[in-house]
């Protein structure tokens, strides 16, 4: 929230200023979610079709509105309350309320969650009072192909029937397990339902093309990515488009002066509008070819030509799409819990998401959107408040998550598919409702239909040459200045008060392998070896590491590309973290990056421990390394396939 008073700063100095929030001034001062209150009235008739949906909310806006995104500072996504249902008459009202709190902010569809949490708690409500089943309760009601949605949507299209058909198909695999039958004195077991439609969104964009004379192209765009895979969607497109290597489509923010016109990162646009405005800039490179007599030579050969011709000329393109889309991705979810009767604890034993998605533009990242993308769902769920009747339920302790269960791999494009998610996003619905939209911003292109997380960047996995000054010296501290072996060479460097190790790699050596997130010793981004033993670096003061040995994940990359001629003994042999490292990449197990190299770390210093690990046994031992991306079923896939890698080395 002190971003106005950085750029105020900047313009009163001339000079860039950077804002640095600590771990604790993150979770005390940075944008929670809108705390709501939500009153839902639903009108059924004798044959149990709805005809009248009433939708109160009350929401904490917190301190002050004038940094939220939007003027009205109200949230759009309680205009969603109910959006899959065929309901004749609706009403929803939505009060945004000053308070002396934190100002809230937006994330992941801001209203959305809140809303449907409430109308799809009540829908069960309404089908228990009637004597109903849930699902057909719902199938009697949803929305189909050609009806107007509740606040008038002209929907083009609305794939209910075969997103469900695909869910009850997936439902009706599971069997009742021998724990199940055994547990039922103490454990209640149900099976939750709720369904979500989130539409596309239009805008305009830029996307500038510009050929290098090595036969490359450089893509440049207006817009950041923020960690949900919109470059990569750009660079796949390109990619696609023009028949080039990943490697030699390179993909880059422009700043305002190059590119002007962008309507942001938001609402699942940007796979949209950014796919489409790529697909016309590589017609009109083409176009640029064919004007240059270049169209029969080998592509790179023509693009390497047409750079030294032009040198520094850009095919620049603007695209827009219509904001008021009759488009749709339609989402229905399903899961099998059981609940502790005597202390309320909740056990989500599987969760099932059916998705209406066109294109996925990049499968794993489709996937790891959905299985990660919801995976604060069970606490969210079990966190929120349902009653009947002026009455409401707490659930006091957190759910339990399974540790496995079986997923399936991404719908086929323009189609509905079931997968199992262990982490999913409909963990959340299963317990009462969701803002359920594809994983945030995607590489659908229908709105919501997911696939835009961005490709891992795995700079820190293959590494380069290892970027340590070497000095001479030994392992001492004299006047301000440290001395020990990092990455097997002598370093001698400066040392600033209390300065952790962390920061003295990252800021004196260039090391920025080594990652920096709740600097208290929680997250385990900043994990490595020193003296034969993994530490948390954001604890450890760089005098302590005085004649130490101490190994970050460059040096880690080194010794599996066998550049370290004498590794120190206890460190990771070389087969292993390439075992590792190969298994991270084949099993889809990065997605934003952050926690990688922790995870490397942790996964090579487990098999080293215990070569053939159980799952169990890998999540625990992971549990100090945070992922909030991944929902952990890449990296714990990842684990298991280097366990198995490894073993067949050593024999």
């Amino acid at each position: 929230m002190d971003v106005p008073v950085a750029v105020a700063l900047s313009e009163a100095t001339g000079r860039p200023v950077k804002l640095v929030v600590e771990y604790d001034e993150d979770l005390t001062a940075a944008n929670p979610r809108h705390g709501s209150v939500i009153r839902v009235r639903l009108g059924v008739d004798g044959e149990g079709r709805m005809q009248a949906l009433d939708v109160r909310a009350w929401v904490n806006g917190g301190a002050y509105a004038a940094f939220k995104p939007v003027e009205h500072a109200n949230l759009n996504g309680f205009g969603e309350a109910g959006n899959t249902y065929r309901i004749p008459a609706v009403r929803i009202e939505s009060l945004i309320a000053y308070t002396h709190t934190v100002p809230r902010g937006h994330m992941r569809s801001p209203g959305s969650l809140e809303a449907n949490f409430a109308v799809e708690s009540t829908v069960d409500l309404a089908a228990r009072a009637l004597g109903l089943d849930p699902l057909e309760f719902r199938l009697r009601n949803v929305l189909r192909s050609g009806e107007r949605g509740t606040l008038g949507e002209p929907w083009a299209e609305m794939r209910s029937q075969e997103v469900v058909r695909a869910l009850v198909a997936a439902l009706k695999e599971g069997v009742q397990t021998p724990r199940e039958a055994e547990d039922r004195g103490t454990w209640a077991h149900g099976v939750g339902f709720a369904f979500y439609c989130r539409a596309a969104h239009g805008g305009e964009t830029e996307v500038a093309l510009q050929p290098r004379p090595d036969g490359s192209v450089l893509v440049r765009v207006p817009f950041p990515d923020q960690g949900g895979g919109q470059h990569t969607v750009v660079r796949n497109v390109v990619q696609r488009e023009l028949g080039l290597p990943p490697e030699f489509v390179e993909v880059a923010q422009a700043d305002t002066d190059e590119l002007k016109v962008d309507s942001g990162v938001g609402g699942s646009r940007v796979s949209l509008t950014a796919s489409a405005a790529a697909s016309s800039a590589c017609f009109q490179l083409r176009r640029r070819l064919k004007e240059e007599a270049l169209e029969g030579r080998p592509l790179r050969e023509a693009l390497a030509e047409l750079a030294r011709r032009r040198p520094g000329e850009r095919v620049l393109v603007q695209f827009s799409v219509d904001e008021e889309l009759a488009l749709n991705s339609f989402c229905a979810q399903a899961a099998r819990v059981r609940v502790d009767r005597g202390t309320g604890q909740v056990w989500v034993e599987e969760v099932i998401t059916a998705l209406d998605v066109a294109e996925v533009l990049h499968p794993p990242s489709h996937r790891a959107q959905v299985e990660g993308g919801g995976g604060d769902g069970p606490g969210i769920g079990v966190a929120g408040r349902a009653g009947a009747g002026g009455r409401s339920g707490d659930v006091h302790q957190p759910p339990r998550v399974p540790a496995a269960v079986r997923v399936g791999g991404p719908p086929p494009a323009g189609g509905a598919g079931a997968g199992r998610l262990g982490l999913g996003a409909a963990a959340r619905e299963a317990c009462g409702g969701d803002d359920q939209r594809g994983g945030g911003e995607c590489g659908g292109q229908r709105g919501g239909g997911c696939g835009g997380r961005a490709a891992p960047s795995v700079a820190d996995l293959r590494g380069g040459d290892i970027p340590v000054p070497a000095r001479p010296g030994g392992g001492s501290v004299s006047e301000g200045r440290v001395a020990l072996f990092v990455n097997g060479n002598p370093v001698e460097a400066p040392v600033r008060g209390v300065e952790f190790l962390a920061e003295f790699l990252r800021e004196r050596l260039g090391l920025v392998g080594t990652k920096v997130a709740c600097g208290m010793g929680v997250c385990g981004l900043c994990t490595v070896w020193m003296d034969g033993k993994l530490v948390s670096s954001c604890l450890v003061p760089a005098v302590v590491a005085a004649g130490r040995q101490v190994w970050t994940i460059e040096g880690l990359v080194a010794v599996a590309e066998e550049r370290v001629p004498n590794p120190p003994p206890g460190l990771p042999p070389a087969g292993l973290v390439r075992a590792v490292q190969r298994a991270f990449l084949e099993s889809e197990a990065v997605q934003c990056g952050i926690c990688t190299p922790g995870q490397i770390w942790s996964v090579c210093a487990l098999l080293q421990e215990e070569p053939d690990p159980g799952e169990e046994q890998i999540r625990e031992f992971l549990a100090g390394t945070l992922c909030r991306c991944t929902g952990y079923r890449g990296i714990v896939r990842a684990a298991l396939s280097a366990s198995r890698e490894w073993q067949l080395a050593k024999r």
